[in-house]
């Protein structure tokens, strides 16, 4: 029988959220039978970072999938987020943008973006490790 999939809480109230967040806290859900527990500060913080900035996700494909084409077996998801936080900065300096206006990715949420990745485009099941972190079901 399928698990119900229930909106996290905040605080005693349902959380709000746009079709991004919603999406990604569907697929997280499905794939990982997240509980009550989980719906911590952490997840509620990557779900909006992903709702109000979903190029994120989409770069992190990119980037994920040219390396799987470069013949790597395995990748570090962090790795990737990490070269994604050089270029930014490089074009940052390049173009005069002040520090403050850029898109930062808290490490966080790096564990959550590799779910969300697995659970929408299975082939990245075996390229990143995932660990377990508090509040996810087996």
């Amino acid at each position: 029988m399928p698990q119900e999939i229930r909106q996290p809480m905040n605080q005693g109230k349902q959380m709000k959220m746009n079709v991004h967040e919603e999406a990604a806290f569907k697929a997280l859900h499905r794939a990982y039978f997240l509980n009550e527990s989980t719906y911590n500060n952490v997840v509620e913080g990557f779900l909006r970072f992903h709702g109000n900035n979903p190029h994120v996700l989409d770069e992190l494909i990119k980037r994920a999938e040219q390396k799987m084409k470069d013949g790597y077996p395995h990748y570090d998801l962090k790795t990737i987020i990490g070269e994604m936080r050089w270029d930014q900065f490089k074009e940052t300096k390049r173009i005069g943008i002040k520090s403050t206006d850029k898109v930062t990715i808290n490490n966080n949420h790096v564990a959550w973006y590799a779910r969300l990745m697995v659970a929408l485009f299975p082939e990245f099941g075996d390229f990143f490790e995932l660990r377990s972190v508090k509040g996810q079901r087996s």
